[in-house]
């Protein structure tokens, strides 16, 4: 992924330094867009997300996150299992209240 996005092809500094720089916990600030994020608690990713969504609260920005129990990483995977389909009306309630948007 670090190749195809920014033509990395080994980790030194050089290669630190840029993913640092485009690191979204970087960019996190008051002014963002409110901010949605979705997750399952089976990812392997839940406890970077965790830490981003705290790291953007602490710049005062507003994010929700939304934690589906047990799903696992991509919401692909999520359509054969209706008790992770719930993030289908989190999203929808999300767009609607903090957006304005009806997405039904």
């Amino acid at each position: 992924l670090a190749r195809r996005l920014f033509g990395l092809t080994s980790l030194d500094d050089p290669a630190r330094e840029t993913l640092r720089a485009f690191s979204p916990v970087r960019h996190a600030a008051k002014e963002m867009p409110p901010l949605l994020l979705v997750a399952g608690t089976s990812d392997r990713l839940i406890d970077q997300q965790r830490a981003y969504v705290a790291t953007v609260r602490s710049a005062g920005a507003r994010v929700t996150a939304v934690e589906i129990d047990g799903a696992p990483h991509g919401m692909e995977a999520w359509h054969d299992q209706p008790r992770w389909r719930i993030w289908e009306r989190e999203v929808a309630a999300w767009l609607r209240g903090v957006i304005g948007v009806n997405a039904e």
